[in-house]
């Protein structure tokens, strides 16, 4: 539970965020958030106190992340980087596929392209 304090601390210190994920954190905050509701709805509270408690340090990691990041807007969501950059680059693979990246058939599209959504080479 204590895992992201040496991060939270040297992002507080430095007052950079830079090389922190955003999407590792949007990602973890997202889990940490559904864990505590489901610990809360089946009623253990062990459950939902841990993960209330990682939900907070990685929030907090998240939110400093939003806040000291020194490589600029475009990499916050809703400017231009983030998640818009990840969609972009998976309707460029639907593009270059012949597909459409609305109505993609899942990997199949990538495949095609020859990359995946990460960029890696698919066989």
């Amino acid at each position: 539970m204590t895992s992201f304090a040496p991060q939270l601390m040297k992002i507080w210190r430095e007052r950079d965020a830079s090389q922190v994920s955003l999407r590792m954190y949007l990602v973890t905050v997202t889990g940490f958030v559904l864990w505590t509701a489901y610990g809360i709805l089946i009623g253990r509270w062990p459950v939902a106190v841990s993960n209330a408690v990682c939900l907070a340090m990685s929030g907090a990691v998240l939110v400093l992340k939003l806040k000291f990041d020194r490589a600029g807007p475009a990499t916050r969501i809703g400017a231009g980087g983030g998640l818009h950059r990840a969609f972009s680059h998976w309707r460029q693979i639907c593009a270059a596929s012949g597909t459409d990246a609305r109505k993609s058939d899942g990997d199949e599209g990538a495949r095609r392209a020859g990359s995946g959504f990460w960029g890696e080479r698919l066989t």
